[in-house]
């Protein structure tokens, strides 16, 4: 009983945790106010002409909201749409043929649905965000995407494997050596690719430094400090970011209500083993 009453404090503090980096972007896009490039632009010159020739390594949290803009972007594996983030997934999806016998003798026999994920990729490249004022440059590694789905669908066996390999247009990928048989049944492919388009709208909170290549957008050197790039809007984003806090809040709540509870149980009832899993 102890044990899972700590299982269950121990799952609510992980609620606790992701809770508390939630309420952390919310009050870093609400304290941050939406700069323009041409302000970011005149700061750093004002900063250049106080110290002289040469990049003056100011930096500074921003919010900047624009158009995104790339000379070479990339290109889906499953959509030809240009990019500048792409995310692919491919996941497997198959049915287990399991038994179970229970305290009398009865034997269970069910399918039960598994999964694996095959390929799982993220690549980005570097681009600029133009806000109408001007441009600048963005370095997006080690942001926190939210990204537009592109593609999401179910193929059933057959429909793009051959032999031990799957190929969607020039994409291919090994199977590796699963085998289906009686125990085991394939039900298909879940096909997944989520992009953040060229010319897309663009919400970004992170730190513009002033370097040798002039103004960049970047992951803040500050680690506590979110680093955000989405195609979702900052309204949307803070409501997003609010609902899923108050979820995690009362899940880990109602966690530790059942954990303290189970402690109770077994200390007043003592035909309850405290230390029984079950």
């Amino acid at each position: 009983m102890a044990i899972v009453a700590g299982i269950l404090l121990l799952i609510a503090g992980v609620l606790i945790f992701f809770m508390r980096k939630n309420l952390d972007k919310i009050y870093h896009m609400k304290a941050t106010e939406t700069s323009t490039v041409q302000q970011l632009k005149e700061m750093a010159q004002s900063v250049r002409a106080d110290m002289g020739e040469g990049p003056s390594h100011w930096n500074q949290q921003v919010e900047l909201k624009g158009k995104v803009v790339c000379e070479h972007p990339l290109q889906g594996q499953f959509t030809d749409r240009p990019a500048v983030v792409v995310k692919t997934k491919i996941v497997r999806e198959y049915e287990e043929y399991k038994e179970s016998r229970d305290s009398e003798g009865k034997v269970t026999r069910r399918w039960v649905k598994r999964s694996d994920t095959l390929h799982d990729d993220t690549r980005d490249t570097s681009f600029s965000i133009d806000d109408g004022s001007g441009s600048i440059h963005v370095s997006p590694s080690g942001a926190e995407y939210t990204l537009e789905s592109v593609v999401n669908r179910f193929e059933p066996p057959g429909a793009m494997d051959r032999g031990n390999t799957i190929s969607i247009g020039g994409f291919s990928l090994s199977l590796g050596n699963m085998s289906f048989g009686s125990s085991r049944r394939l039900l298909g492919y879940r096909i997944k690719e989520s992009i953040l388009p060229v010319g897309s709208d663009i919400y970004a909170l992170g730190e513009v430094r002033d370097g040798t290549d002039g103004l960049t957008l970047n992951d803040p050197s500050n680690k506590e400090e979110p680093f955000l790039l989405s195609v979702k809007s900052e309204e949307e984003l803070l409501s997003q970011y609010g609902k899923t806090a108050n979820i995690q809040k009362y899940a880990a709540i109602g966690l530790a209500a059942v954990s303290v509870g189970l402690v109770v149980w077994a200390l007043l009832d003592p035909s309850v083993a405290l230390f029984s899993l079950e």
